[in-house]
């Protein structure tokens, strides 16, 4: 049995495959640092230095283990000439954008401020 087919196995399990999906992003990202990393031709060593971190937490990083901080990724990303991108999304996949909410209810979403308008 190779690989493909365990994994299509175990996937046939939906609690299995539940927590399968819920790991994705963590991987998406330690594949996207691995991937920059190696078109830049950097070694672990030479991105921790830049990075200002140590080479086994940029090793922890694309394994995907661990949960790093947002500073921690945007040291990383700043030594690979990259941005990090950071966004919620509701359950579903279905975008809501601000404007909208306003268009539905006639009134601004929470936590919101008139343009040029400070917090009190």
């Amino acid at each position: 049995m190779n690989w493909k087919e365990v994994k299509k196995e175990l996937l046939g399990d939906p609690r299995v495959a539940k927590e399968y999906r819920a790991l994705e992003p963590e991987y998406q990202l330690a594949r996207s640092i691995l991937a920059q990393r190696l078109a830049k031709g950097l070694s672990q060593r030479q991105l921790a230095a830049r990075a200002r971190t140590k080479q086994p937490v940029i090793s922890r990083l694309e394994s995907g283990a661990g949960k790093p901080s947002l500073r921690l990724l945007e040291r990383v990303a700043g030594a690979l000439d990259a941005d990090v991108v950071v966004r919620l999304e509701p359950h579903g996949g279905s975008v809501r954008t601000h404007s909208k909410a306003r268009r539905g209810s006639g009134k601004k979403p929470r936590g919101t401020a008139a343009r040029g308008s400070r917090p009190s």
